[in-house]
């Protein structure tokens, strides 16, 4: 039908125009001093420890994120020991895609591409690459291009991506590379098990390499794994699908050779996730028994904190995308072919905060560690679209589209609120101030307005 036609070619066009305009406009914010933890009148004050030239005037590096900056010029050496990538504190794990993919990076341009283009370029270029496979994906699961391009513009329109187009950290490097590995074994598994042996085992360790050097996507992606075939229970499907996970331990020992090369540091080597474990056990032990206090602390929170935090991390998320977690929970819940997203999304919304468990942060919220569960949500999204479209139900999927249409515009606007959102307190927001400026020596230059 012409309507039909005229409402995929307007949202087509809708995702090119908010691509094209986050890029135009979100591209070269120095936003170094934000989303590198600095929260406005807190112990770190607004101000960089380091500022470096570029072509664009002097750009900020914070310290949480001085390692990766530092660490490219290590990975290209030829020497065994480079500078070090310690950085102080046991933040590496989170920061793994970041060294790695800038020196590729960085040796593909001949050292002559400036670091912060190549930074921006792999940021671009994840967001992309996850707003393709999300496509895909849903084009797969609804048989409709409907349901893939609503999650499309869903993930074009989120803030997570459109405040870390210039960032060196990547920590959202999780989100795309789970939809990536979702897309690969939702909709390419078939071609993968055509290939001789050697060549799907080298493929498959290669694809578990790369999802444990993005910030835990291998963990997101392995519980999507076992949650859809336990509850699709298809026995060929899970016989391949543990055939590729067989590649897993030989992408970790890949993984253990570089990161001993390089002397890096390992998150959950400096915490003993064997302690929280059994501590948890104890508490939910005492927890039973009715005690009013804990001698054990429940997943490393003391007494009953960690159901107090965990309400913070959600009022976080809703902060960020209140239309888009409301869509995403009814489509989840109310329609049958999506249904199965919902356990899926509840369990990595708390595995994306695991990270707040190690360090038993309190009252703080990180905005990439919402994206795996948003991103079940906006597939579920995509999916009640195609099917309210082929049941005919045109005023409720108006509804939908009206309702996408309303997150992404809150997505993109107040800048500022988003990059609060995604690394800042809940409780006591610290807006940055109206005007900020990077200045070194005798240069100033005004840095977001």
């Amino acid at each position: 039908m012409t309507s039909d036609r005229n409402l995929l070619v307007g949202l087509k066009a809708l995702l090119a125009v908010v691509v094209l305009a986050t890029l135009w406009v979100r591209s070269g914010e120095d936003v170094e001093l934000f989303n590198g933890k600095h929260y406005w009148g807190h112990f770190y004050g607004g101000f960089a420890n380091t500022a470096y030239p570029s072509g664009q005037g002097w750009r900020t590096v914070q310290n949480e994120g001085f390692a990766q900056f530092v660490g490219v010029p290590a990975m290209n050496s030829s020497e065994r020991e480079g500078p070090s990538l310690y950085i102080g504190g046991p933040y590496f794990d989170r920061f793994y895609p970041s060294p790695f993919l800038a020196a590729l990076g960085h040796r593909l341009g001949l050292g002559l591409v400036p670091i912060h283009v190549v930074y921006w370029a792999i940021n671009v270029g994840l967001w992309l690459a996850c707003m393709g496979a999300a496509w895909a994906t849903g084009r797969r699961w609804t048989g409709s291009e409907l349901g893939g391009v609503v999650p499309a513009l869903l993930l074009a329109g989120y803030h997570v991506f459109s405040v870390t187009l210039d960032s060196i950290k990547i920590q959202q490097s999780a989100i795309p590379m789970l939809m990536i590995g979702v897309w690969v074994f939702e909709c390419r598994m078939a071609s993968i098990a055509a290939l001789p042996r050697l060549a799907r085992m080298a493929f498959w360790a290669s694809f578990w390499f790369i999802m444990a050097i993005s910030a835990g996507a291998w963990l997101h992606l392995l519980v999507f794994l076992a949650l859809r075939e336990a509850m699709r229970w298809d026995r060929a499907s899970a016989k391949l699908v543990a055939g590729a996970v067989l590649a897993l331990p030989m992408a970790m020992v890949w993984l253990w050779g570089i990161r001993n090369h390089y002397g890096l540091v390992s998150t959950l080597g400096s915490y003993s996730p064997g302690k929280i474990v059994t501590d948890t056990l104890a508490a939910m032990v005492e927890m039973a028994r009715g005690d009013e206090t804990l001698s054990h602390r429940f997943l490393n929170y003391p007494q009953y904190k960690f159901f107090s935090n965990a309400f913070i991390w959600a009022k976080g998320m809703i902060y960020g995308n209140p239309i888009g977690v409301f869509l995403g929970l009814l489509a989840m819940t109310l329609t049958a072919r999506a249904r199965f997203l919902l356990p899926i999304a509840l369990c990595l919304f708390f595995l994306g905060h695991a990270t707040m468990v190690l360090v038993s942060a309190d009252h703080w919220h990180y905005a990439f560690n919402d994206g795996p569960a948003m991103l079940m949500g906006f597939l579920a999204i995509g999916i009640a679209a195609a099917e309210l479209h082929l049941s005919g139900q045109r005023l409720l999927l108006g509804l939908v589209v009206a309702g996408s249409l309303g997150s992404v515009a809150y997505g993109v606007s107040d800048f500022k609120e988003k990059i609060d959102n995604y690394y800042g307190s809940v409780y006591h927001l610290q807006r940055p101030p109206r005007h900020v400026y990077v200045c070194h020596s005798d240069e100033c230059r005004e840095i977001l307005r």
